[in-house]
Formats: C-alpha cells, sequence, structure tokens
C-alpha cells in the first residue's frame, strides 16, 4: 500500500507579522499566512493557513512607586489558529498490492470525498519585564497559556477485511468511515527568557520557554524593521 510522505520530518516557514503602536503604551500584533500548498508527493499536496491577533500594553506606568524604574514591565496576552489539511483522494482499493483481485463491498463510494484535518488553536496570557542595554535587550516573563489540537479523516477509507461466508473468509475490501476524530486540550504555565540584539534594521531573538510538566521549548527569531 502507498503512504503519502515527504520524507522529511519538519519544513521552514515564513509568518509575516504587523505590529501597531497604540496610546498608553499599547501595541497591537497581527500574524497572518495565507493558505500555502506545500508537495508531499507527486499525487497529493498538503495546505497550511495561519493567523494570530495580540496586545501588549504597559502596565508600569500605572504601579506607583516603580514607574520611574529603569526597565519596562507589560502585560501580553495572544490567540494564534493553524490549520493543516490535505485533500482526496488519499487512499483507494487501487494503493493497496495488485493482482489480489480482491471484490470490494463498496465499489460506489466517492474517494474524492475524503480530507484529512489538523487544526491548533492556542492562546496565551503573561506578563513580561524587558531591560535595554544598548544594542541588546534582555528579556523574560511567566505566562499561562492553553492549546486545543484536532485531528479528523473525512470521507469514507478502504481497508482489507475477512468476510465469512458459510465456513470460510474472503478476503475482500471494506471501508471505514471518519476512522479518526480526535481533540486535544492542553493548558499549561511556563517561564521564559531570552536576548534580542539589534543592528541597524536587523533584529536576532534568542528566547527559551521552560514549563514545568509541560512543553519546553527554544526559538531562533530574524526582524527586519525599526524596533524601540
Amino acid at each position: 500500500m502507498k503512504i503519502p510522505t515527504s520524507g522529511v520530518n519538519f519544513f521552514p516557514a515564513v509568518t509575516p507579522q504587523l505590529n501597531i503602536g497604540l496610546i498608553k503604551g499599547t501595541e497591537l500584533m497581527i500574524r497572518f499566512c495565507p493558505k500555502v500548498k506545500i508537495p508531499v508527493n507527486k499525487d497529493e499536496s498538503l495546505y497550511t493557513s495561519l493567523w494570530g491577533i495580540g496586545i501588549k500594553h504597559d502596565i508600569k506606568q500605572w504601579i506607583p512607586g516603580i514607574s520611574h524604574l529603569p526597565f519596562s514591565l507589560s502585560a501580553i496576552g495572544a490567540i494564534t489558529k493553524a490549520n493543516l489539511y490535505m485533500d482526496g483522494p488519499i487512499l483507494e482499493p487501487s494503493d493497496y498490492e495488485s493482482g489480489e483481485n480482491l471484490r470490494n463491498l463498496y465499489p460506489t463510494d466517492d474517494y474524492n470525498a475524503q480530507k484529512v484535518k489538523y487544526n491548533v488553536t492556542s492562546w496565551n496570557i503573561g506578563v513580561a519585564a524587558s531591560k535595554k542595554l544598548s544594542v541588546i535587550t534582555l528579556f523574560g516573563g511567566l505566562h499561562l497559556s492553553g492549546s486545543k489540537s484536532s485531528l479528523a479523516m473525512d470521507g469514507a477509507y478502504p481497508i482489507i477485511a475477512y468476510k465469512q461466508t458459510g465456513y470460510t473468509y474472503e478476503k475482500v475490501i471494506d471501508h471505514v468511515i471518519k476512522p479518526i476524530d480526535l481533540d486535544v486540550t492542553k493548558t499549561q504555565f511556563g517561564i521564559n527568557a531570552g536576548f534580542r540584539l539589534k543592528l541597524a534594521i536587523v533584529s536576532l531573538t534568542l528566547s527559551g520557554n521552560y514549563a514545568p510538566g509541560g512543553y519546553s521549548s527554544a526559538t531562533f527569531a530574524l526582524g527586519l524593521g525599526y524596533f524601540n
């Protein structure tokens, strides 16, 4: 049987982000990536898209006694939604080994209705502190984040089965309808820290996130533009 595969377990992706400064130390952040086609092989392709929105606000100005101290303190909230899917036909009876001449119990099924969908919605809220030292900005913070992931296979998929006829069993092609339909929800607390190096209009950011009992991660980012 043929199984769609790209031969690699990762691929790079570019997600444009627009930051808009508003009043009272408020910043609006918008991410958007339109639908992108990712070839898997000569017959199948994956499609992915992403959008996100966030807001950051300077809360130090509202706290008596620290508003004039030489560091920044902000509250941050954001939500991001990513989609990944593959349209059918993904698996057909002809994908099984040829020469068996198996009887198809449902020969009229529409395999074009097959679709694999993976959707992720994530959110986070927290506080972040930063200190600028010449061309380097140090930052760290605490945050609470959550995500909901769903994986589903829509449509009918052929499988090899054995059908009993009297005292004998016949090897045939049967079908399963929507064989996978999963939802997973995760919430975790995290601590992050890192630094940003600004050189003219280029910035390099390296950060890490530690989540006790959850998923820890490291991030490297390259930015172009005028930054504070």
